[in-house]
């Protein structure tokens, strides 16, 4: 990184503060300034690394579904691009942690735009897709899209209940 893009040795050192924040916390709903006040940088530093990471490959940032042509700086959620970055440093991350991380990172290589929608599930071309165990609920949505569970520990889906590992094959 130091002689790609140009940063200095300590800045690479506050990098991997931020990434190891990231992998340590699963998918992240970030404070920038409290992210940058941990790592002792300015918010533009976080803003700029974090960028980068996303460049390189290491994570996603995504945005909430937003109507109009508004588009906030700041992400709504920042995860790892593969789920077992969250096994960092013995870190065990909730399965819901790690099921929504899969399901994400599986649809982004796709070539999928994906948003947060505001139940926190993901939306995806006029679907929401939440993320859970074969027996939790569906998604609550009120905006007319149409709700989806990609459920764990279920071997064939239902009209609306989709295997989580179906996911893996959009390679």
């Amino acid at each position: 990184l130091p002689s790609i893009e140009g940063l200095d040795y300590r800045s690479v050192t506050k990098i991997k503060q931020l990434l190891a924040l990231i992998l340590h916390n699963g998918p992240l709903k970030p404070n920038i300034s409290d992210i940058a006040r941990y790592i002792n940088v300015s918010r533009d530093s976080v803003y700029s690394w974090l960028s980068l990471l996303e460049h390189t490959g290491l994570i996603f940032r995504i945005w909430r579904k937003k109507t109009g042509n508004t588009q906030h700086r700041k992400p709504d959620i920042i995860l790892p691009s593969d789920p077992s970055m969250l096994q960092f440093a013995g870190n065990s991350p909730q399965p819901h942690a790690v099921q929504m991380t899969f399901l994400i990172s599986q649809l982004q290589n796709a070539g999928f735009e994906c948003k947060i929608h505001k139940s926190g599930a993901v939306y995806l071309n006029g679907m929401t897709i939440g993320v859970g165990d074969k027996n939790d609920p569906l998604p609550e949505v009120s905006d007319g899209s149409h709700p989806l569970l990609a459920a764990d520990n279920l071997e064939v889906g239902t009209k609306d209940r989709i295997p989580l590992w179906i996911f893996g094959l959009l390679y």
